[in-house]
């Protein structure tokens, strides 16, 4: 959902209006179809859209079992996955009730992509984004020239604004939400004094 993204800093009105259309257009499927599951998955800040509403209102008439006013919000980390990506979701049924969903041991970034390392192409850094990699690791309390693990760091330029913010994974952890953006940049920081840039594939 483009409106509800972080990423879109100003949605438009034109957008907004969409997205309510749109919510509707998927409001009068469930009462149309009646299929015997239904579920959602979006942006966390959906939860507070008009279309979300419709969509929850919708499975209200038809009677569903669900859970879309309870909002849930999923930290794909706490299922398995070597992410900290949260999302929002929505479950729903016409027979019986909605299955417990259990969490699992989180993943970690290192091992999904340990065989990508050593084709990832090398970084070339300028002062600033050096800059940026040093406060985010310093912040993390890790020493930048005893570095003892892979470390995924990723950040923005230091701008017109003198600041710089950075996030920090150690091998042992899921990684942070990556976006692949030209403000952004992503690097691998290995123990051997190598750094790699994330590509497309590391990314994924």
């Amino acid at each position: 959902c483009v409106t509800s993204s972080k990423l879109q800093a100003r949605p438009s009105e034109v957008s907004r209006e969409e997205e309510t259309e749109f919510g509707q257009i998927i409001a009068d499927a469930i009462r149309k179809y009646l299929n015997p599951v239904f579920t959602l998955e979006n942006v966390v800040d959906y939860k507070d859209t008009e279309a979300y509403r419709l969509i929850a209102e919708a499975l209200d008439d038809v009677g569903y079992t669900h859970d879309a006013w309870e909002k849930k919000v999923y930290v794909a980390a706490d299922y398995g996955s070597p992410t900290l990506r949260r999302r929002l979701m929505v479950r729903a049924t016409l027979t019986g009730t909605l299955p417990e969903i259990k969490k699992q041991p989180r993943g970690n970034w290192f091992d999904t992509i340990e065989d990508l390392v050593d084709d990832l192409p090398d970084a070339k850094l300028s002062r600033a984004r050096n800059t940026v990699i040093f406060n985010g690791l310093d912040a993390k309390g890790i020493d930048p020239f005893n570095i003892k693990t892979p470390i995924l760091i990723s950040g923005y330029g230091l701008g017109y604004s003198g600041e710089s913010r950075a996030s920090v994974a150690t091998a042992s952890e899921p990684a942070f939400p990556l976006v692949a953006s030209t403000h952004q940049f992503s690097r691998l920081v290995m123990p051997d004094g190598r750094i790699k840039r994330l590509d497309a594939r590391a990314m994924a």
